[in-house]
C-alpha cells in the first residue's frame, strides 16, 4: 500500500498529483494523531513507510509554507467550514493544527532517541528537528 502512495505522490503536483504535506496531514488524521502509530509504521519492514516519511521530510523541509497550507486546509476541513476565507476560528484552528503535527513530530523524535531502533535513525531524527525547528519559527 506504501508503494502505491509513494508513486501517488507527486512533489510538483503536475497533472493531479498528490502533494506530500496534504497525504501526510492525512495519514496523521487517520492515525488518530498518534505519533506510536507513526513509529510501528516506521519500524515495520513490510509497510514502506519510513520511505515515504523521508520524502516527506524532505518534502516538508524544503516547501514548509506548503505543508502549513496543508495544515490549514485539515484544520478548516475539521470545521466544515463553508466560508470561502479564513474566520478568525479558522485561523486559530490552523495555528492549532501546526502545533498538533509538531508535537507529534516532536514525540515521535523523543521515541525514536529513547527506542532501540531496527536500525540507525540518527539522519531521521535530524530531518524530523529540522521540519519542527521550521514550524516553530511561525508559532
Amino acid at each position: 500500500m506504501c508503494q502505491r502512495i509513494i508513486e501517488l505522490v507527486d512533489p510538483q503536483e503536475a497533472d493531479g498529483g498528490i502533494k506530500h504535506a496534504e497525504l501526510f496531514v492525512h495519514v496523521l488524521f487517520r492515525m488518530g494523531l498518534d505519533h506510536t502509530t507513526l513509529l510501528d509504521m516506521l519500524i515495520s519492514a513490510d509497510t514502506q513507510f519510513l520511505k515515504f516519511f523521508i520524502q516527506f521530510l524532505r518534502y516538508a523541509e524544503d516547501n514548509t509554507q506548503d505543508f502549513k497550507i496543508a495544515c490549514a486546509r485539515a484544520a478548516v476541513d475539521l470545521l466544515h467550514s463553508e466560508e470561502d476565507g479564513l474566520s478568525d476560528e479558522d485561523a486559530e484552528a490552523d495555528i492549532q493544527m501546526l502545533e498538533i503535527v509538531s508535537e507529534i513530530l516532536e514525540a515521535l523524535y523523543a521515541d525514536l532517541k529513547m527506542s532501540e531502533f531496527p536500525y540507525n535513525p540518527k539522519v531521521l531524527m535530524i530531518r524530523i528537528q529540522n521540519v519542527i525547528d521550521k514550524l516553530s519559527r511561525d508559532l
